[in-house]
């Protein structure tokens, strides 16, 4: 009999207690504490952003690459086919490799964050320079990028190699941007130069007079200016065409994180065996003939 009272009374005071506080059944339940708990979420589990993908394979049963961009048509961007034609290069080149793409959107800089904090495994696209090299491994080159000068017709500038001597003249950068070698030597140096957030912000501070030109990729200006908010400025603007800035756009992998160099292979093999079976052609073909540039009105503005 006095057994008995005592297991009912163990069963009343631990009933008590989880309706005090129902977290105390965890400790019952759980052979984790807290800190071990947090310490397996951050070993185990490869964060992978939910709006990409709720698991690591499609519904294909490929597995998935994440990887971070930004808005920069016709080569990145949600609104126009494929996701732009340096992201369309990037998947393709992975279907070959047996992997899907999946994209997530962000302002440039953040977009290249997530990639160093292991939030997701690449990014596209980057001019890979000596202090990217550092951070990243770039991948083959998936674009050539054609940066241009541009100025009003009725306020040409000097060219590129005399404008040194003109220190009055402003040239706009986009933040976030990473130009060549050659422009940053001169944005660091001599260049007369001011930020904006957008190239939009760009066109509209060029013709209301605040700048004197700004340097921005051929086809991105192009791209622009076919589009309804542009499209009535594109007589007003021109470029110097005896200057062009080149580089190769490449999709970057975080140095400090354990799959990147695996992923890398991977990618630069499909990218090769795009190009071999005259895939990275057609795709090309289709940039020039302007199929990417199709931007949504609600990115005109």
């Amino acid at each position: 009999m006095i057994l008995r009272f005592l297991v009912i009374g163990l069963l009343a005071s631990c009933v008590l207690k989880i309706l005090v506080h129902p977290g105390w059944l965890e400790t019952l339940v759980s052979p984790l504490s807290s800190s071990d708990l947090s310490s397996a979420t951050e070993v185990d589990v490869e964060l992978v952003p939910a709006e990409v993908a709720a698991d690591k394979t499609s519904g294909q049963g490929r597995p998935i690459l994440a990887v971070a961009t930004g808005h920069y048509p016709p080569f990145t961007s949600e609104q126009i086919p494929h996701h732009g034609f340096a992201n369309h290069v990037v998947s393709e080149a992975l279907v070959r490799e047996g992997y899907q793409a999946t994209f997530a959107y962000y302002p440039w800089v953040r977009a290249r964050h997530q990639v160093v904090i292991g939030q997701m495994p690449a990014t596209s696209y980057w001019a890979c320079d000596s202090v990217y090299r550092e951070m990243y491994y770039c991948s083959e080159p998936i674009v050539e990028i054609r940066f241009r000068l541009f100025y009003r017709k009725d306020n040409p500038l000097p060219k590129w190699s005399e404008l040194k001597h003109h220190p009055e003249r402003k040239i706009g950068l986009t933040r976030g941007y990473i130009y060549t070698a050659e422009i940053q030597t001169a944005r660091e140096t001599w260049l007369n130069h001011s930020y904006e957030q957008s190239d939009q912000q760009q066109i509209k501070k060029l013709i209301a007079g605040r700048i004197d030109g700004f340097i921005l990729e051929e086809l991105v200006f192009n791209s622009l200016m076919d589009s309804m908010a542009f499209s009535h400025m594109a007589e007003q603007i021109t470029f110097d065409e005896s200057t062009v800035f080149v580089a190769q756009g490449t999709l970057l992998f975080s140095r400090d994180q354990p799959k990147s160099l695996e992923l890398l292979q991977i990618f630069n093999r499909g990218l090769g065996r795009l190009r071999d079976d005259g895939g990275y052609q057609q795709l090309e073909t289709l940039l020039h003939q302007g199929y990417y540039s199709s931007i949504s009105p609600s990115l005109e503005e």
